[in-house]
């Protein structure tokens, strides 16, 4: 093995060749780039007009569309990007601006991009926006001031910006509280009203941003905001109209035609004068008022795509435009809409899922994005209510940019149906009453009724949904399931859902197959093959999935080697229809299917050696997953392993490489693969994950503690006690009472350092420090995430730099946000000077004289009077399952008891199977304790203890983790009782000082029925920011 000497110097070179590069590469990487026929039917999200001749249209896939002839023939223009456009602002017939951005991978990040043109489109120059986050939204009053409004970011968390000098440079506005804002209007240079998400309004000023009144307390997206005079309109998803009377302070909803709200969701308005109009999902109709709101009006289009955007140049000529390329226009105020461009366009296959992790990545990378068939994703549910996501992006935005990027034409999430935490796993009448709830006590009809009308939106021939686990092991499958089915029979049904006809001019559809989706690597009537290769992507489907996963997921997901699916409706005439997706249907090319391109001959014979090429490393790291130590001698040999990949692969292979020496406890072998990467490929998107991985690697205290005890070779395990306890006394025979379980240990040769622990600090610092300059100099926005700030912190802490560390925390404190990282800096600050009260909840753990006898019967002198951790419901739904845990400590121990009442209804069966070690506990009723001992609120210990005293501990994730402590646990019909002693050596490698204060999470999982915590946010999936002070007596 090498020398952690000789790794500190490898590293120290690499990371100074980076900075010195760093200038030279973009530092966030944009999508791929789409083949031409992708570009056909790319989603259209915004449209402009000046006068009636001349016009341009924006949408995915960094698509620009121009007519100079009132929309009768329209070019598409080069693009400088690959990324979505959402917006697009011209002021005259030359000087215009785009605006859009994407999405980082498993960081979920975003990047904006801003275009300008001075010819009238011909030509596009992009300018710098190195910092911004992703944009929705551009106005621009002349040719130097203007508007953009986006996502919030770590270091702009409004969302709004304003530029003074035709958007060469911008300035946000203040604000304490992120935005994820969706439209945008401003009156002038100086002010403006944005919505958003959840109902989210606000009015903007260049000097601040100012939160109005919300119509309703519910979570409808606005989609658009206008104004006529003093007048504000606004609409979003069902149905809502609002109108505000007050320059945007206060909204009401406005009333419309019976029926209209329960089939539309409005994405977007335009006015002229009097006359509004408003548009969305499905797009067979536009609302139109001439009074101003007094009375409305439905117009027919023709046509069933969703319409995202309008544009009127006075009261009778306007243009509309939406998914697949959809451009329409009218010369009559929108009685009568004439098709430009998507004429005729349908989906050949529509997939329905639950939720955004569910979609079946490698089919659409191989039926949409390979073969050309047109493809749509309707994502279901949502997960955002209980526990808030504190993602840059939203998962509506990722679900899009990841359905688009393999191959597919448009997704689009459902805001009324929303599901609890996914660690409860929740069961199916669960599930279907928090629908309810929301829903007028009908979410199963609600739903159903919501997918028939998707189904004859889209005119699907093929769908796709999730299995029908009858064995109820997936509950939300299986409901899902069976509302697809349901609503597959009743879309075609002309009496089914009749509003959807009269009201929407919708017609009734006959579906002719549904697909369900297998679990694991099951077979099916259909089975695919992931490592099959798909020329038009350029890629194998595994890997086309593989990157788009991270826009998913926030953790690595590899492919699987299959996937299979179960043929559940099959309306085919012949045998042949069993065959396939699609044999036995007649899909006709430039309706429901992509024109086909062939590749060449040169083409085909790189792109097949580049796949065999891959295979083979596929082959080692499946068995490197297997036995991590089969792929130690690789680190030499990281140029072999990658050479004859492309840029794309080879940083997914290194990855995913990466990722098996996680799995496998070797985290210093996956951070020499990390640094591989970063070092080689600064400017692929995977590179910014792996830069926040090392940052927080090198600075965890968890980690350090946990390599210097791999040096001194310890592997212990969680004793069984018996059923008289055993008593703790501080000596080397301890542990003589316990049974520890039998399991195979695997032994990791030891690194050795130059300089033992104290070293190995030192250097981890000093790798944090050296990423820290790269990363503030080549990524400056996730420089300030507090993530990283805190990281960095952590070091300066550690090496006993306060002054720098403080700086830090009082920078961020600076920043004036309102969020869980604010209350964390400000806890920092006040552990330093003790002054005032504690800004983060703060529990004493009180120092005992004697040591408890492990029993579980809590009647120890320990226990008297101890201060109660209160573990509550948020939901406040726990009241006849109450949580009680206690904490104390001596020279040696950590000491943890938990009294947990089992809910009404609830009964354990008693287990009698030997105990095995990090068993899975997720099906059952739970303690976790989670330990940050050096508060860099990233990294941290898990240990967790079920209701049968079963136990699992991780570091940072990793269950190879195994430290040496006592557990000791009761149970009858109405309780359980656990009672736990950890070392502290176990936790911390040296004695602890005086008044330690280590930041910790206590909470309670009881699958089926609910979630406790001490402190807040808390979930399932542990929040560290979320963590309290255990502060040492």
């Amino acid at each position: 093995m090498r020398l952690s000497g000789l790794f500190v110097l490898r590293w120290t070179i690499s990371v100074v060749l980076i900075i010195a590069l760093a200038g030279l590469h973009s530092a966030n990487a944009e999508p791929l780039s789409s083949s031409p026929e992708m570009l056909e039917d790319a989603e259209l999200t915004d449209v402009q007009f000046i006068g009636v001749g001349q016009g341009w249209a924006v949408g995915d896939r960094g698509a620009i569309w121009k007519t100079e002839d009132a929309g009768r023939h329209w070019q598409l223009t080069d693009s400088p990007v690959n990324c979505r456009l959402e917006s697009v602002h011209f002021i005259d017939e030359s000087q215009g601006w785009a605006v859009g951005g994407w999405i980082h991978p498993l960081t979920h990040k975003t990047s904006a991009v801003v275009l300008y043109t001075d010819n009238g489109g011909r030509r596009w120059k992009r300018l710098n926006t190195s910092t911004l986050p992703g944009l929705r939204h551009v106005t621009f009053f002349d040719q130097r001031n203007g508007w953009v409004v986006g996502n919030s970011s770590a270091m702009y968390r409004s969302g709004v910006f304003r530029t003074r000098d035709g958007g060469r440079s911008w300035s946000a506005v203040p604000a304490e509280r992120i935005g994820h804002w969706l439209g945008a209007y401003f009156f002038d240079d100086r002010q403006g009203i944005v919505v958003g998400r959840d109902s989210a309004v606000a009015g903007v000023t260049a000097g601040m941003m100012r939160r109005s009144q919300k119509p309703v307390s519910d979570w409808k997206p606005m989609r658009d905001v206008t104004f006529i005079g003093g007048v504000g309109w606004s609409v979003g998803d069902g149905g809502r109209v609002w109108r505000s009377g007050n320059h945007g302070a206060s909204w009401q909803r406005v009333p419309l035609p019976e029926g209209v709200a329960r089939q539309f969701d409005f994405r977007t308005i335009a006015t002229v004068d009097a006359h509004i109009w408003i548009a969305g999902a499905p797009g067979t109709s536009v609302l139109h008022s001439a009074d101003a709101g007094q009375s409305w009006e439905l117009f027919d289009t023709g046509q069933r795509m969703p319409l995202a955007a309008l544009s009127f140049v006075d009261a009778q000529h306007g243009w509309a435009v939406g998914a697949m390329g959809t451009i329409l226009a009218t010369q009559d105020g929108g009685r009568t809409w004439r098709s430009q461009r998507g004429e005729s366009r349908r989906a050949a296959l529509l997939a329905v899922v639950s939720e955004p992790q569910r979609i079946p990545f490698e089919m659409l990378a191989r039926l949409s994005g390979d073969e050309g068939y047109l493809a749509t994703v309707e994502i279901m549910s949502r997960r955002d209510i209980e526990v808030s996501q504190n993602k840059e992006s939203s998962a509506a935005e990722r679900s899009q940019a990841a359905v688009s990027e393999l191959g597919g034409s448009f997704s689009e999430a459902s805001w009324q149906f929303p599901l609890r935490q996914r660690g409860l796993k929740m069961p199916a009448e669960a599930i279907i009453a928090g629908w309810n709830i929301v829903n007028d006590n009908q979410g199963i009809a609600r739903m159903e009724e919501l997918v028939v009308r998707k189904i004859r939106q889209w005119q699907p021939d093929v769908i796709v949904t999730e299995n029908a686990s009858p064995d109820m092991q997936d509950p939300l499958a299986h409901v899902i399931n069976q509302i697809v089915l349901a609503a597959v029979r009743r879309a075609a049904d002309p009496e089914a859902f009749p509003d959807q006809l009269a009201v929407a001019q919708l017609v009734p559809w006959k579906v002719k197959k549904v697909f369900g989706v297998l679990p694991g690597d099951q077979t099916g009537t259909v089975t695919l093959q992931t490592s099959r290769l798909a020329t038009r992507l350029g890629s194998s489907l595994a890997d086309q999935a593989a990157r788009t996963r991270g826009l998913v997921f926030d953790r690595w997901q590899p492919s699987p080697t299959r996937l299979g699916f179960e043929l559940l409706i099959n309306e085919t005439s012949n045998k042949a229809g069993t065959r396939d997706f699609f044999s036995g249907l007649m899909i006709e090319p430039g309706v429901s299917r992509r024109h086909a391109t062939n590749r060449s001959n040169e083409d085909l014979e790189s792109l097949t050696n580049a796949a065999r090429r891959r295979r083979t490393v596929d082959q080692l790291l499946a068995r490197n997953r297997q036995d991590p130590t089969a792929g130690i001698s690789w680190l030499a040999q990281l140029d072999d392993l990658t050479r004859g990949l492309d840029s794309n692969a080879a940083c997914m292979t290194l990855y995913e490489l990466s990722q098996s020496y996680l799995a496998g406890g070797h985290h210093d072998l996956a951070a020499d693969v990390m640094r591989s990467l970063v070092t080689n490929h600064p400017d692929h998107a995977l590179t910014e994950s792996a830069l926040v991985w090392l940052i927080q690697y090198h600075a965890s205290g968890e980690i350090a503690n946990r390599e210097t005890d791999r040096n001194r070779q310890t592997r212990n395990a969680v004793p069984v006690l018996s059923g008289g306890g055993v008593d703790l006394q501080p000596s080397k025979g301890r542990f003589d009472n316990a049974n520890p379980t039998d399991r195979s240990v695997f032994q990791l040769a030891s690194r050795q350092t130059a300089s033992g622990s104290a070293g190995l600090v030192s250097q981890r610092a000093a790798n944090v420090f050296a990423l820290a300059k790269q990363v503030r100099q080549s990524r400056p926005t996730l420089f300030a995430e507090p993530s990283i700030q805190f990281a960095i912190a952590s070091a300066h802490r550690e090496s006993r730099q306060l002054r720098e560390a403080n700086h830090l925390f009082a920078g961020l404190v600076r920043s004036h946000r309102v969020d869980m990282w604010s209350q964390c800096a400000r806890g920092e600050l006040w552990l330093a000077d003790g002054k005032g009260l504690p800004p983060k909840t703060l529990l004493k753990c009180e120092n005992t004289a004697s040591k408890p006898k492990l029993d579980g019967t809590l009647d120890d002198g320990v226990w008297q009077d101890r201060q109660t951790v209160p573990i509550r419901s948020r939901l406040k739904d726990d009241e006849d399952w109450p949580t009680e845990v206690m904490l104390a400590h001596d020279n040696e121990f950590l000491y943890v008891a938990a009294r947990c009442t089992i809910p009404s209804g609830v009964e354990y069966e008693v287990e009698t199977q030997p105990r095995p070690r990090d068993p899975d506990l997720s099906h059952h009723d739970r303690i976790d304790v989670l330990i940050d001992i050096d508060r860099d609120f990233a990294t941290y210990y898990r240990l967790t203890i079920d209701h049968r005293g079963w136990v699992s501990d991780a570091c940072w994730g990793d269950t190879t983790w195994d430290p040496q402590w006592f557990v000791a646990a009761r149970s009858d019909r109405n309780e359980w009782v656990v009672e736990a002693a950890i070392p502290l050596a176990a936790l911390h490698s040296s004695p602890l000082p005086r008044a330690a204060t280590w930041a910790v999470g206590i909470q309670r999982t009881v699958p089926g029925i609910g979630f406790q915590s001490w402190t807040k946010p808390a979930a399932t999936e542990p929040d560290p920011a979320g963590f309290g002070y255990l502060q040492f007596q």
